[in-house]
């Protein structure tokens, strides 16, 4: 026989159907937390459709239909009805502000350890003693900062995925004791020449292309990638026997330091020909392939601050020497060019004044219809508009930027359509106001130290003075004199960066037109190359060919106006140039140029 089935007791529970005992709620509120959203610099906030209670018992809410009003829920019992907020912080942010900060106190070791190092030196050469030194690598109970990375610490960088978190270079590595000198091809370079032109890169160079840390190691930078350490080494120094080893290996690397060299070297005037434009537009390829052009680069071993202003600087160096070939860049505005421009920050403000050069090329230059018939009119109609949005652009903060602004407000000025005399005489006077501010800005600044954008400054001047001061079109005799003058300026300070790339080139191009120029009593003067070929449109040019210009009858006077200008120097005012200077520039460089000396 079977046993009887077991019955399970369960605990009465009390009566929750009788009816309560009503009382009287208090009126119920609704609340919400921040309406306004995050604040500047705060993490994104995420607002919830359901208030906290509701979403603390599971219950449906519907304060989205009852909003401003509490939820059916909240007012039958009588709660607070209110959101909580929620703060939305992404991974990949974490990590990376880590490993920014990981990065920052890595140098910050590094720079400290090495200046303890070169002060125990000095200390040990000349016998001083000095109380509190004492050798942090012999204390086996402090562990060296500058030592690898210990199994724990490698564990934690593998869960975290961050490539940047690489091992540190052990001290051998920094040790100047070790390396008296650095070798390339069969050349030897003393650690004491390298570690000053490291000590000028770090004070006139960086500052300018800010896409690295201070170089307090050059021998550090040596083991981690010689093109960078050798790049630094001859942009310092321009010394010939680096350019070889330089081009072979810009050719072959596609790590992010070859992208950095190509930046270094595209920033700065260079005494060789590297083929500047091809390099920016490899080096644009490889920071795509990098990710470089995004807010976070996982592939990147560098900051997140310098990753986007090797990819900004890119954009700005292409544009700039697109212009001075004649070309356009290939690269447009994206997110990140858009968010730099509005820092307040050298790289900021050259990024915004490029974007806008940039975008008002393509506008009246390259997009434009060459065969349209109306095409002038789109330029004029357009013209204006670009115009006032430049006078929109703030002044730089930075002196070197104001030649950069003035050379577009040239290059507007030049590229309107001026057909009539009246026309042409109103263009002639406000370049030549403009020009003023151009030369005045560039007189005293060190070319070579300074960016790229002002040697092509001075390029432009150069030539756009030379053609104001040949040009048949001015109004006044005080304009003819105060454009020679300024071609006289410009001409002498071209002429003192002559070993720069394109200088010699340029100024003998000059001087050839200057010279076939006045001794064949005519003048090829063209007023509409720019608009089509930019820099290169100004370079002097003779052709055989009628220009549309010469049936003018005031070109036919031209060399008698530039014989009249020569005359009408002032020679009592030594602040001012004097004919034989003229002469004396060109018979430097060129001993058979003497037409101008014969005029005279």
């Amino acid at each position: 026989m079977s046993e009887p089935c077991k019955r399970k007791l369960v605990t009465l529970l009390p009566n929750t159907m009788k009816k309560r005992q009503q009382r009287a709620a208090p009126k119920p509120t609704t609340v919400f937390n921040n309406p306004q959203g995050a604040t500047k610099g705060q993490p994104k906030l995420r607002f919830l459709k359901s208030c906290a209670r509701c979403r603390k018992h599971k219950i449906k809410c519907n304060l989205s239909e009852t909003r401003p009003n509490p939820c059916s829920a909240c007012s039958r019992r009588g709660h607070d009805c209110h959101i909580e907020t929620v703060v939305h912080v992404q991974r990949s942010t974490i990590i990376k502000n880590i490993a920014d900060s990981i990065e920052d106190m890595k140098a910050l070791v590094d720079m400290l350890m090495l200046q303890d190092r070169l002060l125990q030196n000095i200390c040990q050469e000349r016998g001083i003693k000095v109380d509190g030194l004492f050798n942090l690598e012999s204390i086996s109970a402090y562990p060296s900062p500058m030592s690898s990375h210990t199994p724990s610490c490698d564990e934690s960088c593998k869960s975290l995925s961050i490539d940047s978190c690489s091992p540190v270079p052990s001290d051998d590595e920094y040790s100047f004791d070790e390396s008296p000198c650095f070798s390339l091809g069969s050349k030897d370079y003393p650690a004491a020449t390298i570690q000053s032109w490291f000590s000028m890169f770090n004070t006139c160079y960086l500052a300018k292309v800010p896409i690295m840390h201070h170089i307090s190691s050059p021998t550090q930078l040596h083991h981690q990638s010689p093109l960078l350490f050798w790049t630094v080494a001859y942009l310092v120094s321009k010394d010939a026997d680096i350019v070889g080893y330089l081009k072979q290996q810009l050719q072959g690397s596609t790590d992010i330091y070859s992208i950095q060299a190509i930046v270094l070297l595209a920033s700065f005037p260079q005494k060789h020909n590297f083929d500047i434009y091809s390099l920016l537009q490899r080096a644009r390829e490889i920071a795509v392939q990098h990710e470089l052009n995004k807010d976070y680069s996982p592939h990147s071993k560098l900051s997140s601050t310098h990753s986007q202003n090797i990819w900004c600087l890119i954009f700005v160096l292409g544009t700039l020497h697109s212009f001075r070939l004649g070309k356009q860049w290939s690269t447009s505005s994206d997110r990140l060019l858009e968010l730099k421009k509005n820092q307040s920050s050298y790289t900021g403000e050259l990024v915004n004044i490029t974007l806008y050069f940039s975008k008002m090329l393509n506008s009246l230059v390259f997009d434009i219809d060459k065969e349209n018939a109306a095409k002038d009119n789109l330029i004029q109609s357009s013209l204006s508009s670009w115009k006032h949005q430049l006078s929109s652009i703030a002044s730089p903060e930075y002196q070197s930027l104001r030649s950069l602004l003035s050379v577009i407000h040239l290059t507007l000025t030049l590229l309107e359509p001026a057909k009539e005399l009246a026309d042409k005489a109103i263009q002639y006077s406000a370049l030549i106001s403009r020009c003023r501010e151009l030369v005045d800005q560039l007189v005293g600044v060190d070319v070579e130290q300074s960016p790229i954008f002002i040697k092509i400054a001075l390029d432009f001047a150069t030539l756009l003075t030379l053609r104001l001061s040949t040009t048949p079109y001015s109004s006044c005799t005080k304009e003819e004199q105060a454009a020679l003058e300024m071609f006289v300026k410009m001409f002498k300070k071209l002429s003192s960066t002559r070993e720069l790339e394109n200088s010699s080139e340029l100024i003998m191009s000059i001087v050839h037109y200057q010279t076939t120029t006045v001794s064949h009593g005519s003048l090829y003067y063209q007023t509409y190359s720019f608009a089509t070929k930019l820099l290169q449109g100004l370079y002097p040019t003779l052709n055989d060919e009628q220009n549309p210009d010469t049936e003018d009858p005031y070109v036919m006077d031209a060399e008698y106006r530039l014989f009249q200008q020569l005359k009408n120097l002032d020679l009592s005012n030594p602040e001012k140039p004097k004919p034989f200077d003229v002469v004396d520039v060109f018979l430097r460089l060129e001993d058979e140029t003497d037409t101008l000396n014969e005029m005279l």
